[in-house]
């Protein structure tokens, strides 16, 4: 599910009654001015969820939406909630984000791979 908000975006996912899967993004203005992609803020997958393939399937959903309309995304790595740098390092990784500066990374959308 996704929340557009103009400025902001809210994806998640149900997990259970109670719990979701949820990642914030806004849009990226790095001068000021122009809009260049989203900045994602916050994914976050509740504790006796991890591991199970929740924070992945979030991510994708985010990936395809980027894809999608053609924006790049954007994040800083902060560990939080006993998850390494280099945990989070190697996941962003693995689902197509680059250093782009000291404490940037960014992932230009994929045309045609869209599903």
């Amino acid at each position: 599910m996704c929340i557009l908000g103009g400025k902001a975006v809210t994806f998640w996912i149900k997990l259970s009654p109670t719990a979701l899967a949820i990642a914030d993004l806004v849009e990226y203005h790095p001068d000021g001015v122009r809009q260049d992609g989203f900045l994602i803020t916050r994914i976050n997958v509740p504790f006796e969820f991890r591991s199970k393939g929740h924070g992945s399937a979030l991510l994708k959903k985010i990936l395809a939406a980027a894809d999608e309309r053609g924006e790049k995304l954007w994040l800083g790595i902060t560990p939080s909630d006993g998850l390494s740098f280099v945990q989070l390092e190697r996941w962003y990784f693995r689902h197509g984000f680059k250093w782009v500066g000291k404490h940037t990374m960014m992932r230009k959308p994929k045309k045609g791979e869209v599903k």
